[in-house]
């Protein structure tokens, strides 16, 4: 059963709940509209009759049971002080049947009653009310007992009934195409996105789904157009990714391959020429290597492959090691490289020195590459309560505020074209996001485009050991 239905027979369930109890709760305010009408008119002219004087209450008796025959009032019993019958509509049987009654002989008593029942021999119920007749001075002087058919009453009931009857069967109906309409007009859009769904899966990261209003459905549809352009994002990202390692791949093997063959067909026969092309060679090797290398750090830190050891780290060692690493490039580029730090003494953190040393490195390289000739590079660290802050500060040419928030993703590049004309994938910054996490810490970056960027991660320091673990 589809959604569709679902939501009819869901919405037709309510509807019968509510629109059965209000025709029964009408249907039983209509009888007891009529039932009060029935006893107010018997009461009304009982008491009427029951307080006539004694020598017109036959002849004013006579004259109003014909009056009133033609109206709702069927049948009158008429009794003595004795009991005797003086004046009855009904049948002989009924009369002696009634007779018979014990709120009859109470009523000779003073009593006053009403009751729905049928007298004996007859399948119609009445309703009759009786009352004593007093004299002048209050002095029982007999009994009267009117009768009303329920007839009247029932015939009454029954045409309203069938015009409920019609009228539920015709809002039934209505409201039956009412919802299915409006199921219909809450089923589109799920249904549109239940295509649009399938799209993606088929990897149709284009397809997208109208969105209307701000409700839970207009939300969901937003939520999936937000999931396709992260979808269509990733997908671009990953071709381009594919492309740049097919980029960075082909040259050094075009090399290696080009060398190898003029060196294989002794093309080159100076041995200083030799030893050149194999240096050429060694260094493209060199850089399929760090492409490797890189690929599976990324991988790594996307799962659980990048290796960690944890272990107590004097982190200035680390910082002292790696500067020296890349003053000579600094110092090509006329680069002022600087350490400074904190007023704490010596320094130790939980974690891995030659992975710190590789974030260091990292950071270090797009400063110094993308500082212009007289910059200056600081790395500054200094311990807080639990950690140790590190940045890295340059005055380069800085990252667009549109790029920061996805410096660190997987296959993101701030510029394609700057990235290959300087050698690179961008796969760097994932690796150190990657690591940075692996030792419980935190990552960000804050720039301004023609001033500078500057690098901010965090360490355990060795105090807190056992929150690492």
């Amino acid at each position: 059963m589809n959604i569709r239905r679902k939501v009819v027979l869901m919405q037709f369930a309510i509807f019968l709940a509510v629109l059965i109890p209000l025709t029964l709760l009408v249907d039983q305010q209509v009888r007891e509209l009529y039932m009060d009408h029935l006893v107010d008119e018997l009461n009304e002219e009982s008491q009427k009759l029951s307080h006539l004087p004694d020598d017109d209450r036959q002849h004013h008796l006579q004259s109003i049971i014909e009056s009133l025959s033609e109206v709702s009032i069927r049948d009158y019993l008429l009794l003595d002080e004795s009991g005797q019958v003086v004046i009855s509509t009904l049948s002989a049987a009924t009369t002696q049947d009634l007779l018979q009654w014990e709120m009859v002989q109470s009523v000779l008593l003073g009593a006053t009653g009403n009751s729905t029942q049928a007298p004996s021999g007859q399948e119609e119920l009445f309703y009759f009310t009786a009352r004593p007749i007093h004299g002048t001075e209050g002095e029982i002087h007999g009994a009267l007992l009117m009768f009303a058919s329920m007839e009247p009453v029932n015939a009454a009931l029954a045409k309203f009934r069938v015009m409920i009857a019609t009228l539920a069967t015709g809002a039934l109906v209505l409201a039956g195409w009412l919802l299915y309409t409006m199921a219909g007009q809450m089923v589109a859009p799920m249904i549109k996105m239940k295509d649009v769904t399938r799209l993606l899966a088929n990897r149709n990261y284009q397809a997208r789904v109208a969105e209307s209003g701000q409700d839970e459905v207009g939300q969901l549809a937003q939520s999936i157009n937000e999931l396709a352009s992260r979808l269509q994002h990733h997908e671009e990202q990953q071709q381009e990714f594919l492309a740049d390692v097919t980029h960075e791949l082909r040259t050094p093997l075009s090399y290696i391959q080009g060398y190898s063959q003029v060196l294989e067909e002794n093309w080159v026969q100076d041995e200083a020429e030799r030893k050149k092309y194999l240096a050429l060679i060694v260094r493209e090797s060199q850089r399929l290597q760090r492409l490797v290398s890189e690929l599976t750090d990324l991988t790594g830190a996307q799962g659980e492959g990048m290796k960690v050891v944890l272990v107590r780290t004097d982190f200035q060692k680390v910082v002292r090691e790696t500067t020296a690493k890349m003053l000579p490039a600094a110092q090509e580029k006329g680069i002022e490289l600087r350490i400074e730090r904190g007023q704490q003494g010596q320094l130790f953190v939980i974690g891995d020195p030659d992975r710190l040393e590789q974030v260091l490195l990292n950071l270090l390289t797009n400063a110094i590459q993308y500082t212009p000739q007289g910059g200056r590079v600081l790395v500054k660290y200094e311990a807080n309560e639990d950690d140790l802050q590190v940045r890295v500060q340059d005055t380069g040419i800085g990252i667009p505020a549109r790029n920061l928030p996805h410096v660190f993703d997987r296959f993101y590049r701030v510029d394609k074209s700057r990235n290959r004309a300087k050698g690179g994938m961008g796969l760097g910054l994932s690796i150190v996001k990657g690591i940075v996490d692996r030792h419980g810490g935190q990552i960000w970056v804050g720039s301004e485009e023609g001033k500078g960027t500057t690098f901010f991660f965090t360490v355990p320091l060795a105090s807190t050991l056992s929150r690492v673990e």
